[in-house]
């Protein structure tokens, strides 16, 4: 078990003043926490012909990265990014997160409207494959720290504390929330723990969309599929989630709805999960998922670059342009052009001077912790 932190010793504790909550804070749940987790309203989002090039190694020269990529993510969908390394998924999970700041071909659609990813981004929460946490901090510290730096000024303490426990819970943090993360030196939760924190802290603003870069990187079986398991409850409430993710085991990739496959910056299926296997037995013998194998792992066989099969490459890409062209249809069906009223939401963040009053809080505790383990190391030596 990680190092605990008593709740009169930590920073950003909740204010625990209203009815439904106990001494711990784990317990806590209100009607109006109830409210704050009611369905999202989600997004459709699709894209149509996006191409990126990044600058050759030579003066002059361009290296392309995609070739006319289109697809569509909608409400509460859950969809995997798959493909060889190189093959440019995080580069497509980046354009459609607004974190790619170069220019693109193609467009990008939000409930039937044209937006600017860039723009775009304070609707979506991008949770990177590395977790940027503080060590010293525990989960319950770290939601609390986002939620004050994050939202909108006007939220009063009772809703920040209410939105932090539901998420606890929605998140199973609940045992380990008064528990330091940990880092190589200071022992602390779990990896699994660690990324689900990650998670929180980006659901604070309580997201349309989540990009996720390798979820389950570094996870064992088991809490690999715990973490997929909470953003497919996510998916249930309104919220679309897209991640990429390298080699998943069957029962993991049977939890999303749809998947992206992309070899050479080309897309060569894009579709729903369970007609994967059927569409790729539909181009042969040789391209068919062996029975009782999970098919995740024979596409991503399929899609690995080699020369030998270059021409097996060439061919899925060609079948999959075929197969698009055939069932060309509208980029917005008529039940969804009907709610193209979508405006892009802007939230007002706290101010400068709140920013600078908790980042020096943060700072001082951080300090202070640091002094503390070293404190303890010494006692126990």
């Amino acid at each position: 078990m990680g190092t605990g932190a008593s709740s009169s010793e930590r920073l950003y504790q909740p204010v625990n003043d209203q009815e439904g909550g106990d001494v711990e804070g784990h317990s806590f749940r209100s009607q109006s926490s109830e409210r704050k987790r009611m369905k999202i309203n989600g997004i459709d989002l699709r894209w149509h012909k996006v191409s990126y090039s990044v600058p050759g190694k030579k003066s002059g020269t361009t290296k392309q990265i995609l070739f006319d990529c289109s697809g569509n993510v909608a409400k509460g969908e859950m969809c995997c990014i798959m493909g060889p390394s190189g093959a440019g998924k995080t580069t497509m999970m980046n354009i459609l997160a607004g974190r790619v700041s170069a220019p693109f071909s193609g467009s990008v659609l939000a409930n039937g409207q044209a937006v600017n990813p860039a723009k775009f981004a304070k609707n979506i929460a991008y949770v990177m494959q590395e977790e940027a946490l503080f060590a010293t901090a525990t989960p319950r510290e770290a939601l609390h720290f986002s939620a004050a730096m994050r939202l909108p000024q006007n939220t009063s303490i009772e809703e920040r504390n209410e939105l932090v426990e539901g998420l606890l819970m929605d998140l199973d943090l609940t045992k380990c929330a008064d528990t330091l993360i940990g880092s190589v030196l200071i022992q602390g939760i779990s990896g699994g723990e660690k990324k689900r924190t990650s998670i929180g802290v980006e659901l604070i603003t309580q997201p349309k969309i989540i990009f996720l870069d390798e979820p389950t990187s570094g996870l064992d079986t088991y809490s690999a599929f715990n973490a997929c398991e909470i953003l497919k409850k996510l998916c249930k409430r309104g919220c679309s989630v897209v991640c990429t993710i390298h080699q998943p085991s069957s029962e993991i990739f049977h939890l999303f709805d749809k998947t992206l496959l992309i070899q050479s910056g080309y897309i060569v299926y894009h579709g729903a999960v369970n007609d994967m296997p059927a569409y790729f037995d539909s181009l042969g013998e040789k391209y068919a998922c062996p029975p009782n194998y999970n098919p995740a792992d024979h596409v991503m066989f399929l899609m690995q670059a080699k020369e030998k099969h270059k021409g097996d490459h060439s061919f899925m890409r060609e079948s999959w342009a075929k197969r698009e062209a055939e069932h060309k249809e509208d980029i917005l069906p008529p039940d969804l052009k009907r709610e193209a009223s979508f405006m892009v939401e802007y939230r007002t963040k706290a101010g400068i001077c709140r920013q600078f009053a908790y980042l020096l809080t943060r700072e001082v505790g951080e300090k202070r912790d640091v002094h503390s383990e070293k404190y303890r190391k010494s006692k126990s030596t």
